[in-house]
């Protein structure tokens, strides 16, 4: 029997109500206006209503209400991504499980999300390090979002949104920190680590068409950068040497006068001069002991309906807002956020961040958690205001940080962080930053990237053009293909894990006849009580021989960025690109706060003896490791010797292959014009609703039951193979992990026993048709492929 029909048959009524998280109302909606027991319909935007979790307070029925400010943020993300498949040989997964990087020009790929307005984003929007954020809405209708990122250079990195949870990286307001001394590009034996800028600010000023960065180095000297537009070019405008504004927060007044918001403990305002390149007068306005703190910090300043508002944290989880008639004082606080429980598991407490009003008048908080090795991850919750002019958080029903919400607006996808860079072009992508100013004249970016010797040392720390790139998501994947033809003796290049405590995997080479070894190096150090010198270059762990007439070679660093998780990064090598070997043992990432900024990986290049030599960096590979289905009945394949049993795991792959694929594509074929999916009451024809919930019913059962099957026949095909005991368990017991997703393939299908004929709206079965992992195992499938029908599948490496 059809699975709504058996649905409306078991559970009379509920044809007449919306579920929780549906639509309820807005223009053109001709569906229930009604929604289930102990939720409200509530209005998110003139278009789309939405049933959400609690009790109405007036109006029940499509009229949003602000009275409670607490949302059960229970439902999972509904947001659906698509993957391609880079036809590039380091893109190749292996036995280690890690998948393909996605086809990107530049740096990455573009993802699709379901432009559904019931859809929810899940915290953190950027799994990656991007802290102290200063985010505003431009003149564009776009948001623009400034972080803080050190000793790195470009500095000042400058992202835009169109929906405040997908964001991309467009460029830096300071286009070299060598601007600001010498040890800014590793000069006279010198470093800058964890110095540089922090806690800036970001700001368009309509009258001169000018955008404004401003921000504090060294303690004691503050810059002031302009731009016609936040792509650049970014010049440096001004400097006032012994004025610093520390964590500071550009306001433009309605009158066009430009305020500052700045301090440490004394938090004081300065406005500045006409064309906003010096300062006319400071006050102070408040300090710490106003509010029983010892230190307040992270100043924004903001001006709203008349009354302006500063706001602030005490570095322990509590986060300030103050307001006030004038913008020097005085001034009324109160606590926005005060040690919530996080978003992130084992997150560090919230506190400072910015207020960010979306274009039809709903307010948000950006703010960031502590969660090593990753780094400090941007989150975002909704806030009411109420009677007193003050916010409010808008929590989930514990009082914390929402894991998930409503989206703010319409989903609006960009580039995906993750992709494969082949250096196309001249230039580098926004997403690379040097560590430090780099020696320009030592690189050149020309359909490839030439990394020439810049340095000679024996310490990474002080290898000057180590270019840097975010690990992205909690298990990041980055792979470098080297061309390493041109190097000299002693010559050392290769790919790290980077940050106070560091472990990498390079490539050496030895005397005149072009011998190279490879090389795993653990634990180099730096010491935070020695401004942050080098304690240690680490310790050679692991080697191995390259063979000979080698002239290319890829490196390998997976990590678990997760807070919660191992920790742990492993470095492999390959000849090919296809097939990975462990070198060394895995490294402990550090979690310290002190160091502020998280992992990175590192590509470097440095002398041991003398410049001269070079690397061409072909390209570089940035993914994600997954578990799916396919991808464990490809590992199989290659491991079993049993005949019925290969033929079983084809079968496997083919069906499951083509039965999430036309899964996929029966959302998008289903009605005629294609538009009709969207605009329901535009001319044409749709298929009846159950051919579509019978099949999707039928798909999901199908690879639920595979998913559970795939999770069982490793015992018995692994078990008796010659690979290490301990890595053995470990593998099956990550294998067996196929039962859950089994289990929720069949949890998916009451999604389905919502839909009740071709007007319906089929939000959760189009996130289903299209995030089943029906693409993802496509993009898994081929790549695997090659890898694991090679013939040694006795070597433990394959592992």
């Amino acid at each position: 029997m059809r699975a709504q029909v058996l649905t409306v048959a078991l559970i009379p009524g509920i044809a007449a109500q919306q579920t929780l998280w549906g639509q309820c109302g807005g223009q053109s909606w001709t569906g229930p206006s009604a929604c289930v027991a102990g939720a409200c319909c509530s209005s998110m935007n003139p278009w789309y209503y939405q049933c959400l979790s609690g009790s109405c307070v007036g109006p029940t029925n499509n009229t949003r209400s602000t009275s409670s400010t607490t949302i059960n943020t229970a439902k999972p993300s509904s947001i659906t991504g698509v993957t391609t498949t880079a036809k590039s040989k380091c893109s190749m997964t292996t036995a280690t499980t890690t998948p393909p990087c996605s086809s990107s020009s530049s740096s990455s790929s573009a993802s699709s999300v379901a432009s559904s307005p019931s859809a929810t984003f899940t915290n953190p929007v950027i799994y990656a390090d991007f802290a102290d954020n200063d985010v505003f809405l431009g003149p564009d209708n776009v948001f623009y979002y400034l972080a803080s990122n050190m000793h790195y250079s470009p500095g000042g990195p400058i992202l835009k949104s169109y929906d405040l949870v997908n964001w991309e990286l467009i460029g830096h307001a300071i286009p070299s920190i060598g601007d600001f001394g010498p040890a800014y590009s590793m000069t006279n034996n010198t470093t800058a680590y964890r110095e540089g800028t922090w806690a800036s600010t970001l700001r368009y000023r309509k009258s001169n068409d000018q955008w404004y960065w401003i921000g504090c180095v060294d303690f004691w000297i503050t810059y002031i950068y302009t731009a016609p537009s936040p792509t650049g070019p970014w010049v440096k405008s001004a400097s006032m040497p012994g004025t610093c504004y520390y964590d500071c927060g550009l306001l433009i007044d309605d009158d066009d006068t430009m305020y500052v918001v700045y301090g440490n403990t004394n938090v004081s305002v300065a406005q500045l001069s006409t064309d906003g390149l010096s300062q006319v007068k400071t006050a102070p306005v408040f300090n710490a002991a106003d509010t029983n703190r010892s230190v307040i910090e992270g100043n924004r300043m903001y001006k709203i309906n008349g009354t302006y508002y500063v706001l602030d944290d005490d570095t322990q989880g509590t986060t300030i807002i103050w307001k006030s008639s004038s913008p020097f004082g005085p001034y009324t606080p109160k606590i926005l956020v005060n040690n919530i429980n996080s978003p992130v598991p084992n997150g560090a407490p919230i506190d400072q961040g910015s207020l960010v009003q979306t274009q039809d008048g709903n307010w948000y908080f950006m703010s960031f958690v502590w969660a090593y090795p990753a780094g400090r991850m941007p989150i975002l919750a909704p806030i009411v205001w109420g009677a007193d002019g003050f916010p409010s958080l808008v929590t989930d029903s514990a009082g914390g940080w929402g894991a998930s919400y409503p989206y703010p607006l319409t989903p609006h996808p960009l580039a995906s962080w993750t992709g494969r860079d082949t250096f196309q072009g001249t230039t580098l992508s926004p997403n690379w930053e040097w560590n430090h100013a780099p020696d320009t004249t030592k690189y050149t970016v020309n359909n490839g990237l030439r990394l020439s010797t810049a340095t000679v040392t024996t310490d990474l720390f002080h290898a000057r053009n180590t270019l840097t790139l975010r690990p992205f998501g909690p298990s990041p994947v980055g792979t470098v293909a080297l061309d390493i033809s041109s190097m000299a003796d002693g010559d050392i290049a290769g790919l790290a894990a980077l940050r106070d405590g560091t472990s990498w995997i390079g490539v050496q080479r030895s005397g005149p006849g072009a011998s190279y070894t490879l090389q795993m190096r653990l634990n180099a150090t730096q010491d935070a009580s020695a401004n942050w010198a080098t304690a240690s270059t680490g310790t050679v762990a692991a080697t191995a021989a390259v063979p000979e007439g080698t002239s290319k070679l890829w490196l390998r660093v997976a990590m678990d960025a997760r807070a919660t998780g191992s920790k742990q990064a492993v470095f492999y090598y390959s000849f090919d690109g296809v097939a990975f070997t462990q070198l060394g043992p895995s490294y402990t990432m550090t979690s310290g706060w002190e160091f502020f900024l998280g992992y990175r990986y590192g590509v470097f290049n440095f002398a041991t003896k003398a410049l001269g030599g070079s690397v061409v960096v072909e390209e570089f590979c940035f993914s994600q490791k997954r578990k799916q289905a396919v991808a464990f009945a490809i590992t199989f394949l290659g491991l079993s010797s049993s005949p019925w049993m290969k033929w079983l795991f084809w079968f496997i792959i083919i069906s499951v292959n083509i039965m999430l694929g036309v899964s996929a594509a029966i959302m998008w074929i289903r009605c005629w014009p294609v538009a009709k999916l969207g605009i329901f009451d535009m001319e044409g024809t749709c298929w009846p609703s159950y051919v579509v919930v019978d099949y999707q019913t039928f798909a999901t059962v199908y690879s639920g039951a595979l998913d559970i099957v795939l999770s069982i026949l490793p015992w018995k095909i692994v078990w008796n193979d010659a690979i290490y005991k301990k890595e053995k368990i470990g593998a099956l017991i990550a294998m067996s992990f196929g039962v859950f997703s089994g289990a929720i393939s069949f949890l998916k299908i009451i999604s389905l026993s919502d839909i009740s004929d071709s007007s319906s709206t089929t939000v959760d079965l189009k996130i289903f048709g299209t995030a089943e992992p029906a693409v993802t195992i496509i993009a898994i499938s081929i790549p695997l492929l090659r890898a694991f029908l090679r013939k040694d599948t006795t070597n433990k490496d394959l592992w």
